[in-house]
Parts: structure tokens; C-alpha cells; sequence
């Protein structure tokens, strides 16, 4: 008798270990619905185009829709509304059912977090799916989507949930195989009256009393966990997740700013170097040594675009992430901005290094030597003067530089010829300025000529090193000044102003007026003190000293 009892007598409770272990599977149960409605508020999915990124969505967003600003090309940006995604709604509510559901007890409530785990995640994953192939339809694979921390989080939860509410319910059957079918569903049906009617009475209780105090103290333990992990999150996102404008605005200046920088040492240390060796370089034109100095900044001009085409991808990158925000993109460009942010050219940062203008003095002082001989013959072959073409070197008996007149960027150089005519063999003498300007690059080019004489060589018109007529001469009605240049100006008796320029052209005085041919007389005598012109109607001239 004692026996058959023992024998028939059956466990009232599971071990231990057993009963622990469903305790700890009904607080992972809520905890894991919790935290999957909480990681709605992070970043679901993020749309980007060749590695820009161009928007990002949260699960609320996905959920229940929002506004984007679509940048325009004229005006402000546009608002456009965009509606929330149905499979994310409904794995969004399928998570709050499930965290209803974990509060159930037994079997019953590990079968539906089961269910509410699977069925979530299938949502989910449909989301995916369509997701991706209108993405793929509608861009033809420009845009690409990233799904990110929030989204993989919340399936990797609704996995997890599924396969603990699905192992424990198995796990629990097994359990009871030994106790009567019936007396298992009626016990069970009864709990779960019981629960019921508990929990319904609860709640009357409360409404009647209004004890919020006392409920909240009876769920401390679940408040504060709520409490806890949702702030967590929320310092998790604020500090490391969300963007920050006025971080992402500075970061991107100082990137830009530190390019400038290390370019503009690297642009000094250049100018220094150039100008340590200026003196032992043999610098014939200024291009010469503009292609040294170059050779100095090549380099380095690579290596500042390279870092400044890195700062614009930075730029492009941290600006997508306010462009559904009209605000925030404000202040990023605010804070860009008083961060002295911004792109510069090689150029801009190589005008304001202090070197830059003892580099460009000793650049412009590179002077090519003055025009020879030789060079002059050539410059002149093609040109003309009074009665005279240059058309063949060989006309040239002689060619002697008399003086070198510089003055800033321009060149004097008087010059005697002696002439011989290519056909005639006739000899001439002639008395040339010729000009030269210095170019670009340091090396003078021809710039014309002034012809002061012309004439057979057995006339002698100097006095010393120079023509007889410069200097001041009265002639009636006026006195007139002769400039070695061959300019000219008086002034006339009645107080009327002359100037213009002057020539001897083979025996002839040659004056201009205003610019206009003025006077055109033979010279019949003169003397270091005394002029006359004119055979018909001779016109006498004194030298004024």
C-alpha cells in the first residue's frame, strides 16, 4: 500500500534549476520586446549615392512617416512628405504586443512571444526585400541602402525572442508529460483564470484607490529597468549616434583649415629654399627661374589637393546628414563657417606667404643683357626711315652703341650707323634711338626707333659727342629748345607755347608740330653758336647759353 503510494504520489513543483531558469526566460521575454521598441528611435535606414549619403531614417520615421527637405535650384528647399512603410508599422505594433504577451505565465505566454518574435522578424525582413528591389527598380542601382544599427538590432531581437519563447515552451511540455492530460489544461486554465481575474481586480483596485504610489513601488524593480535601458539608450544615441551639427560643422573647418595650413609651411619652406640658392643660380630669364621655383611647389600642390579632395568628401558626407533638417543644416554651416572653413586653391595660399614678395623682387630682377650689335641689325631688318628701307644685313658697315639709356622697363640705346645702299654702294651715315621694353619674362623686345639723323657721311654735324643743334637757339619771333631725343619745345614772343619733334634728313632741318609736319628747310650754315635755313628765304638762328 505504502508502495503503490510512493509510487502514484507525483511532484508538486520542477527543480530548482528549472524554476529559475523560467524566471530568467520571463524577464528576457518583456526585456527584449522593451528594447526593440526603444531601438525604433535609432537610425533604421540610411540612403546614400556613390558614398555620399544623402538621407537616414529612424524606425519611427519608417513607421509613422516624415518630412524631408529637398534642396531646390532656385528658392528654399522644398518639404515633402513621405508616409510611413506598413511592414514597419506592423512589426513596430507586433513588438508592443509581444511585450504585452511576456507578462503572460506558462506555456501560454512563452507560445505568443514566439509567434510575436517570428511574425516581427518576418515583417522585417519583408521590408527588406521590397526595400531593396523598388531601390534597385527605381535608381537602376545609383542609390544604395545601408541598414543600420536599430533595424539589425531590433531583427536580431525578434530572433531571439522567437527561438527562447519556442525552446521553453517545448521545454515545458516535456516537463509535464508525466501528469494527466486533463489535469495539466484544467490547472492551466485555471492559472490562467486566476490570473485574470487577479489582474482585472488589480486594476479596479487601482482606479478605485488611484494607490499610484503603491503601484509604482510594487514595480520598481520593472520601472526602474525600463527606466534604466531607456536611458541608457538615449545617452548612447545622443553622445555616440546622433549627428551633431556644430561638431560635424567644425570638424569638417578644422580638415580644410589643416590642409591650408600644412600647405602654407610647406610653401614657406619652398620660397626659402629658392631664395637661399637665387644668388648661385644661373638665371637668364625669369622663366628659368619660374620653373625652379616650380619645380619647388609641384610636389606639394599634389599632395594639398589630394588632402583638400579628402575634406570635400568629409564635407559632402557630414552635410547629407541635415539636409532633411533646415535648421540644423543652418547651424552646420554656421559653425563651418566661423571655423574659417572652406576650400582655398594653391594659389590663394601661396599670395599670402610674407616670402612672396622678396621671391617675386628677385624674379623681376632677372634682366636678359642688353641688345647687341647683332640683334639690332636684325630688329632693324624691315624697317624704314626718311629715304632709306633696311632690307639686307649687308647694308650694315657698322654699327656702334654710342649710350645705354635704361629707365624702369624700358631701354634707350643710341646708336651710329654707317650705311652703305645695297645697289647704289652709296655710303650714309645715321643717328638711331632705338627702344626696347622689357617682356614678361625678363628679355627686351624691340619697340621701334627715333631717327635723329640721316645724311651722306662727309658731313660732320657734331660738336663733341653731340649734334650740333641741341641746346637753346633764338630765332625771330621765338626761342626753341633742341633736346638730344630729337623733342623740341618754346616759346613764342606773343607767349604762345611750340613743342613737337626734330631730324636732320640729308641737309634738311625736319620739324613737327603737334604732331603735324611743321617745317622742312635746308641747312645752309651752321656753327656751334650760329644757324641759318632756308636758301630761299634765309631764317638765322643764335645759340642762347
Amino acid at each position: 500500500m505504502t508502495t503503490e503510494l510512493q509510487q502514484d504520489t507525483k511532484p508538486e513543483n520542477p527543480t530548482p534549476s528549472l524554476v529559475e531558469l523560467k524566471a530568467k526566460a520571463k524577464k528576457f521575454r518583456w526585456s527584449v520586446f522593451a528594447l526593440i521598441v526603444l531601438f525604433f528611435i535609432l537610425p533604421f535606414v540610411q540612403v546614400s549615392c556613390q558614398q555620399q549619403k544623402l538621407m537616414s531614417f529612424t524606425g519611427f520615421q519608417m513607421a509613422f512617416g516624415t518630412e524631408i527637405q529637398e534642396p531646390q535650384m532656385f528658392g528654399p528647399p522644398k518639404t515633402r512628405q513621405i508616409s510611413g512603410d506598413a511592414f514597419i508599422l506592423l512589426s513596430f505594433l507586433v513588438a508592443l504586443a509581444g511585450l504585452g504577451c511576456s507578462f503572460i505565465k506558462g506555456r501560454l505566454g512563452n507560445i505568443t512571444t514566439a509567434i510575436c518574435g517570428s511574425v516581427g522578424l518576418i515583417f522585417m525582413l519583408a521590408f527588406k526585400v521590397r526595400l531593396d528591389n523598388e531601390v534597385l527598380k527605381q535608381s537602376g542601382g545609383v542609390l544604395e541602402v545601408e541598414y543600420l544599427f536599430g533595424f539589425v538590432a531590433s531583427c536580431l531581437l525578434f530572433l531571439a525572442s522567437a527561438v527562447v519563447g519556442a525552446y521553453f515552451f517545448y521545454t515545458e511540455k516535456g516537463d509535464t508529460t508525466i501528469q494527466d492530460a486533463t489535469t495539466i489544461r484544467t490547472e492551466k486554465l485555471d492559472e490562467l483564470k486566476s490570473s485574470a481575474s487577479g489582474l482585472a481586480q488589480e486594476i479596479r483596485q487601482w482606479f478605485i484607490k488611484k494607490d499610484l504610489s503603491g503601484w509604482v513601488r510594487k514595480r520598481a524593480l520593472l520601472l526602474g529597468a525600463i527606466g534604466g535601458i531607456s536611458l541608457l539608450l538615449f545617452v548612447v544615441y545622443y553622445i555616440f549616434i546622433k549627428p551633431s551639427p556644430r561638431a560635424d560643422g567644425k570638424r569638417v573647418a578644422v580638415a580644410y583649415t589643416d590642409c591650408q595650413t600644412t600647405y602654407k609651411a610647406k610653401v614657406d619652406s619652398a620660397y626659402q629654399s629658392f631664395l637661399n640658392g637665387f644668388a648661385g643660380q644661373n638665371n637668364q630669364t625669369r622663366a628659368s627661374a619660374g620653373q625652379k621655383l616650380e619645380s619647388l611647389l609641384s610636389g606639394e600642390r599634389k599632395v594639398y589637393e589630394t588632402c583638400n579632395q579628402a575634406a570635400d568628401k568629409l564635407y559632402s558626407e557630414l552635410t547629407a546628414r541635415y539636409t532633411d533638417d533646415a535648421e540644423e543644416l543652418a547651424e552646420f554651416s554656421r559653425i563651418f563657417t566661423e571655423n574659417n572653413g572652406g576650400d582655398k586653391s594653391a594659389y590663394q595660399i601661396e599670395q599670402t606667404s610674407s616670402l612672396l614678395a622678396t621671391v617675386n623682387e628677385k624674379i623681376q630682377s632677372i634682366r636678359a643683357p642688353f641688345p647687341d650689335t647683332g640683334r639690332i641689325g636684325k630688329d632693324l631688318i624691315g624697317q624704314s626711315m626718311d629715304g632709306w628701307n633696311f632690307s639686307y644685313a649687308s647694308e650694315f658697315k657698322d654699327i656702334k652703341i654710342i649710350n645705354q639709356n635704361p629707365d624702369g622697363d624700358m631701354l634707350i640705346l643710341r646708336t651710329h650707323f654707317n650705311l652703305e645702299g645695297a645697289i647704289t654702294k652709296e655710303p650714309y651715315f645715321a643717328v638711331l634711338d632705338l627702344k626696347y621694353r622689357l617682356n614678361a619674362n625678363g628679355e627686351w623686345d624691340y619697340d621701334g626707333f627715333t631717327q635723329i639723323l640721316y645724311d651722306k657721311p662727309d658731313i660732320n654735324y657734331f660738336i663733341g659727342n653731340e649734334i650740333f643743334l641741341v641746346g637753346k637757339w633764338r630765332w625771330q619771333g621765338n626761342y626753341a629748345t633742341y633736346n638730344p631725343n630729337g623733342t623740341w619745345f618754346g616759346k613764342q614772343d606773343d607767349g604762345g607755347d611750340l613743342s613737337g619733334t626734330w631730324r636732320i634728313v640729308r641737309g634738311n632741318l625736319v620739324l613737327t608740330l603737334n604732331g603735324q609736319s611743321w617745317l622742312n628747310k635746308k641747312i645752309v650754315q651752321f656753327s656751334k653758336n650760329e644757324l641759318i635755313i632756308d636758301e630761299t628765304t634765309p631764317t638765322r638762328a643764335e645759340r642762347v647759353e
